[in-house]
C-alpha cells in the first residue's frame, strides 16, 4: 500500500502562521569568513533551532564593518518576513590592531568606539539580539608575512578592550584570545613577561599549531573557537540552549493519520516477516 501523507486545515494553518526560524549571525573579519567548520558545526548543532549565518569579511576592521552593518541587519522589527536574530557574535580586532599606518589600522579608541556602535545598533534593540563579543585571536608573528613586530602585543590591547567593554555594557565576552593562549602554554599567557607569540622571545610551536600562517586559524584553533562560543551561547542565549528548547516546525509524525500509521506497521511486519522467509529458503 502506498501510503499517502494528509495535511489538517488546523495543521495547515498553524504552519503558515509560524515566523521564520530565529537567526545566529556571526559577524567579524576573515577570521569568521574563513572559519573551517566553524559555521557547519554550529548549523548542524542547532539544525531546526536557529538559522546560522556568516556574515565575514576578510580585510576589513570596525569602520568597514559598521558601514555594512546596516545592508545584512536592517533596521526592520521581525515579523513573519523578517526573521528575528536571537544572537549574533562581534569579532573585529584582527585587522585593527595591524601596524599603524597601514590601511585596515584602526586606532585603540576609535576600535573602542566602533564595538560600542555596534552594540547600540537599532536592529539589534528591534530584535531584542543578544551580542557576544569575541575577542581577537592571539598571533605568531614569526609566521606573519609582514607586519609582525609588535603585532602580539597591540592584538593583546585589543582583547583587554573587548573584555573591558563586554564589563562595561553587561554583554557575554567569548575570550578567544585567553582560551587559545592557555591551551598553547599550558595555563600561561607569558613567559619571563613577554607574550608567547612575541617576535621579542623564541617562536611558540605549541601557539603557532594553531594557525596555518600566524594570523588565521587552522582546524584545531577553530575547535577551541567552536568550545568556547558553545559554551558561551548554552549560557547566555536561550534560544542556543539544546535542552529545553523545540525543533522547529512540527514533527513528521504529524503530517501522518493514526489510521495510516497503523497500517504502516502491519505492512512493515508483513514485509520483515517475507524477508525473513526468504533468508531461511536461501540458506
Amino acid at each position: 500500500m502506498n501510503v499517502q501523507s494528509y495535511q489538517s486545515p488546523e495543521l495547515a494553518a498553524q504552519v503558515a502562521s509560524l515566523p521564520p526560524p530565529p537567526q545566529l549571525l556571526l559577524f567579524g573579519d576573515s577570521i569568521t569568513q574563513g572559519a573551517f567548520s566553524l559555521q557547519s558545526e554550529l548549523a548542524r548543532w542547532y539544525v531546526r533551532r536557529l538559522d546560522v549565518l556568516n556574515r565575514g569579511f576578510g580585510g576589513y576592521n570596525t569602520n568597514s564593518a559598521l558601514t555594512l552593518l546596516p545592508s545584512f541587519f536592517p533596521a526592520v522589527a521581525p515579523s513573519r518576513t523578517v526573521p528575528r536574530v536571537a544572537a549574533m557574535t562581534v569579532h573585529f580586532g584582527a585587522n585593527d590592531s595591524c601596524s599603524p599606518g597601514e590601511p585596515q589600522h584602526c586606532d585603540f579608541d576609535t576600535f573602542k568606539a566602533n564595538v560600542r556602535r555596534i552594540l547600540n545598533w537599532e536592529g539589534v534593540r528591534l530584535h531584542k539580539t543578544k551580542v557576544l563579543l569575541v575577542t581577537p585571536s592571539p598571533v605568531e608573528e614569526y609566521r606573519l608575512p609582514h607586519d609582525g613586530k609588535g603585532r602580539a602585543d597591540r592584538v593583546a590591547m585589543y582583547a583587554d578592550a573587548i573584555r573591558d567593554i563586554g564589563k562595561e555594557e553587561n554583554v557575554p565576552v567569548v575570550d578567544l584570545w585567553t582560551a587559545m593562549m592557555r591551551t598553547a602554554n599550558r595555563g600561561n599567557t607569558a613567559v619571563n613577561g613577554i607574550l608567547s607569540g612575541s617576535s621579542r622571545t623564541v617562536p611558540s610551536m605549541e601557539l603557532g599549531r594553531l594557525f596555518y600562517d600566524g594570523l588565521h586559524l587552522n582546524e584545531e584553533g577553530y575547535r577551541i573557537y567552536l568550545e568556547e562560543l558553545l559554551r558561551v551561547l548554552e549560557a547566555e542565549v536561550p534560544e542556543c540552549r539544546i535542552e529545553g528548547t523545540n525543533e522547529w516546525y512540527p514533527e513528521w509524525i504529524r503530517f501522518h493519520p493514526p489510521a495510516t500509521l497503523s497500517v504502516d506497521e502491519d505492512e512493515a511486519r508483513e514485509d520483515e516477516a517475507r524477508l525473513t522467509s526468504k533468508r531461511r529458503r536461501d540458506e
